[in-house]
Order: structure tokens, then sequence, then C-alpha cells
């Protein structure tokens, strides 16, 4: 036991100082070791973003795809829809309409001829914003769009399957589903 009158073993300033760097020198290494692996993972993050896989076909060619497929719409064209789609393409449509207690849903699906006779049904799509892609063969397009007519207005998303069919891409398959009015 030490008596309150004795003194105890005095420790070098010089001792303290070292260890007490020695501690900080450390931390620093940690931190900075910390900081370069986050600085890694984000340029890794940043890098795999912005890059695309080769997938075969180009954002653009995937654009005028979806471009010339609303057009053939629009200008009410079975033919240039027929050049668009694969031979047994399906359009597939999911509405919902407002009755007094909820919803009702319908659905009807076009195949082949049938569907590019929708075409010329007086039908025109309006698409929203910028469309989504992902895949590598087939591609999935997804994109908001309203279908007008005379008379009504359906509001919706379209998902689209696009395939490469002898060196062209085309439509495969088209699967909307909105609500009407």
């Amino acid at each position: 036991m030490t008596a309150l009158t004795d003194h105890p073993d005095e420790i070098s300033a010089d001792a303290e100082l070292d260890r007490v760097k020695g501690r900080n020198r450390v931390l620093l290494i940690v931190v900075v070791v910390l900081a370069l692996v986050v600085a890694g993972l984000v340029v890794w993050v940043i890098y795999d973003a912005a890059t695309e896989p080769d997938t075969g076909a180009t954002a653009s060619e995937i654009e005028q795809v979806m471009e010339d497929y609303r057009t053939a719409w629009d200008e009410q064209d079975p033919e240039a829809f027929g050049v668009l789609a694969t031979d047994d393409v399906i359009l597939h449509e999911y509405i919902y309409r407002a009755v007094d207690d909820g919803y009702t849903a319908q659905n009807f699906s076009f195949s082949g001829d049938r569907a590019a006779s929708l075409v010329g049904s007086g039908w025109q799509i309006e698409h929203g914003d910028e469309a989504i892609v992902v895949g590598e063969g087939p591609w999935f397009v997804t994109v908001a769009e309203t279908w007008v007519n005379e008379d009504t207005t359906n509001d919706g998303t379209a998902n689209y399957v696009l395939v490469e069919q002898d060196g062209t891409l085309k439509v495969a398959n088209a699967y909307w589903v909105g609500f009407e009015g």
C-alpha cells in the first residue's frame, strides 16, 4: 500500500510523448487505409454503373425500334407494325375499370395478324418518361404509356420484350397494364 507521503515513480515526459505519438500514427494509418478503401469502392460503383455490357444491341438501336413502334401505332400502319414485330408477336392488355364498389379487370391477348390489325383500330400511344431497358438479349423495355382513342384515355405501364431475329431487333411481346379513364 502507498502512503500519501510516498511519491509515485515518475514517468519521463519523453516516454509518454512517444507512446501517444505511436498511438496517433496507428490511428492515422487506419483512417488513411479506410479512406482509400471507401474511395476505391465508390470509384468501382461509379465505373460499374457507367459501363454497359456488350449486349449486341445499342441503346440507340433499341430506342429506334421503340420510336418506329410508336410511329406505326400513331400512323395506324399495320404493315409497318408487321416489320417491327415477330411473326408470333403477342400483345397483352390488362385494363382496370372503376365500378361502384371498386374495380373490374379485363384482359385481352392478340397474336400474329390479329395483333397487327389492332394497330389500325384507332388507338394511339403516348409515351411518358424515358424507357427503362434491361437485359442482354432478349431486352425488356418498360415505359409509362397512355393509350388514347376518340373518347377514352387509358393510363398505364407497358413492358416490351425485344428479340433479335435475323439480325434485326423486333417486338416479340408487349404487356400493357393500366386504368381506364
